[in-house]
């Protein structure tokens, strides 16, 4: 079901990811002495504590809902592609965590503020990007679908695609003034969604010649 090493490493990380946010919890005050105007607000700021965890255990869901629903053919190669997504998960949260301790603990001076959050949005389009073209294709069961060949072709495009938009988010997070994020990263997201439709497109297109072209 789940490659056995990338199941010990997504345990251990689990483990150390909770022992980490349960310990930046006890370093929060208690909810009885906070004032009732701030109250709401510290119960998200203890929630958000389990951040790094919880997305990693969404990713190891999603894997295995992954799995279970694909074609007994495909499983195999599901398998080896959820365990390399799984290892490369836990070593990114695992840094995020890494980073967020060392700011609690005064190692890292530096708010990560907004900036922070952009560069993390990006890296995790660039994580998925390069995902894309690992992912099983799966066999054609209608006309409406693509076969194969092009499942995978268009896996690549969209692999680029969230590449490219992630590392243009994490490099204008570092270099953009602030004030330019909004339309910049807005015209970036229609851009690519439209490309993707585009691409899609095309390839359906390029299939039903070649079916017109077969019934001839």
């Amino acid at each position: 079901m789940i490659d056995r090493k990338a199941l010990h490493i997504f345990l251990l990380t689990l483990a150390v990811l909770l022992a980490a946010s349960l310990w930046q919890l006890s370093l929060l005050p208690h909810p009885q002495h906070v004032p009732p105007v701030v109250h709401t607000h510290k119960w998200f700021i203890r929630f958000a504590q389990f951040t790094a965890p919880a997305g990693l255990l969404m990713m190891m869901t999603v894997s295995l809902i992954q799995w279970l629903t694909a074609p007994k053919e495909t499983r195999p190669a599901w398998q080896r592609h959820g365990a390399r997504r799984i290892v490369s998960w836990c070593v990114f949260w695992s840094l995020i965590q890494a980073f967020t301790l060392g700011h609690t603990m005064g190692l890292v001076s530096q708010n990560p503020g907004p900036r922070f959050g952009l560069v993390f949005i990006g890296i995790v389009f660039m994580m998925t990007g390069n995902g894309f073209p690992k992912v099983p294709s799966q066999p054609q069961r209608n006309g409406f679908e693509l076969d194969p060949w092009r499942q995978n072709r268009m896996l690549r495009f969209l692999g680029r695609l969230f590449f490219g938009l992630g590392l243009a988010f994490a490099l204008g997070g570092f270099l953009l003034p602030i004030e330019y994020w909004q339309p910049v990263f807005l015209s970036l997201l229609l851009t690519a969604f439209a490309a993707g439709i585009w691409y899609n497109v095309r390839l359906r297109h390029e299939s039903r010649g070649e079916a017109l072209r077969d019934a001839r």
